[in-house]
């Protein structure tokens, strides 16, 4: 299907941020896996495309709630999950770079979300993340992602180590997982971990604003 189009502000065409409904689906505590979401045929335009974007360390970005995702990631070395909530979702990553040879596709997603009970039929988004993942599979086959030769597991998230090169004229079939976990953490408290973990000034934002406000002013000074 064809996601519905969401209008934009100003200051989105702008910037050129552009956001559209998507086609994944989750209803609240109801844990899913491996759930599909489509099939695509890859074209030659579609691999050139990927890996430009890939090369250039391009990034998806998801939301719900209006609260943007963080890319999850599983660090052997800590044996623990680690969260980066600035940089978006990777969409693949590049082998070889000028000429890239060949782009290993993320075709699987977990979406984590975080909730607060707040009585017993209501409950608050307060945190969301995204593992992304390479897996072989097909419609036929979406359990692949549950098998033990697989690197995948929901429940002990790691990168897989069966990757999916992309190729064309080769179906690439994509799924995703939900995972609800109840926290303690409030509403009120949920953007914490997006204005206290990086205290990097966003210098291209600060200037992109300026730039924005100077034509603004000139606009009005010639009208």
């Amino acid at each position: 299907g064809v996601p519905p189009t969401i209008s934009y502000n100003l200051g989105e065409l702008l910037t050129g941020n552009t956001i559209t409904e998507s086609l994944y689906e989750a209803k609240v505590n109801v844990n899913e896996t491996c759930k599909l979401l489509c099939t695509k045929n890859i074209t030659s335009m579609t691999v050139k495309t990927i890996k430009w974007l890939s090369s250039h360390s391009y990034t998806s970005s998801f939301y719900i709630d209006q609260l943007p995702a963080a890319k999850g990631e599983f660090n052997f070395a800590t044996n623990s999950n680690v969260y980066d909530y600035h940089k978006g979702i990777p969409i693949g990553f590049a082998v070889g770079r000028d000429p890239v040879d060949q782009v290993i596709m993320y075709n699987h997603y977990s979406f984590h979300i975080s909730i607060h009970k707040v009585d017993e039929d209501k409950f608050e988004i307060v945190g969301f993340s995204v593992f992304p993942y390479s897996i072989k599979q097909n419609e036929d086959d979406l359990e692949a992602c549950r098998k033990p030769d697989s690197s995948y597991d929901i429940e002990n998230p790691t990168y897989g180590k069966i990757n999916v090169l992309l190729k064309e004229g080769v179906p690439m079939t994509f799924s995703y997982d939900v995972m609800f976990v109840e926290s303690n953490l409030t509403m009120v408290s949920r953007w914490d971990y997006y204005t206290h973990l990086n205290s990097q000034i966003h210098w291209f934002g600060l200037i992109n604003s300026n730039v924005i406000i100077l034509i603004f002013a000139f606009v009005i000074i010639f009208i």
